[in-house]
C-alpha cells in the first residue's frame, strides 16, 4: 500500500460483488480507474495495486479503434 501511494496513487475502493467475488479499483487520478476482480479482497487489492498493466486478451473481433 505504501509503495502504491508513493507511485502516486489517489483512490482505492473494495466491493463485494453479487456473485461473490471482490471487485478493487485503483486510480491514480480519480478519473481513470483501474478495476480488478478476483475471488478474496486480498487478492483483488494486489491486483488493483500492481504496477504492472493487464494485457488484454487477443480478439479475433476487430477493435472500435482499428
Amino acid at each position: 500500500m505504501q509503495k502504491a501511494v508513493a507511485r502516486g496513487l489517489q483512490a482505492l475502493t473494495l466491493w463485494k460483488l453479487q456473485d461473490g467475488r471482490w471487485q478493487a479499483n485503483a486510480s491514480d487520478d480519480r478519473i481513470g480507474w483501474r478495476v480488478e476482480h478476483d475471488a478474496g479482497p486480498v487478492q483483488a487489492l494486489q491486483k488493483a495495486l500492481s504496477q504492472n498493466p493487464i494485457q488484454p486478451t487477443p480478439s479475433d473481433e476487430p477493435s472500435v479503434f482499428d
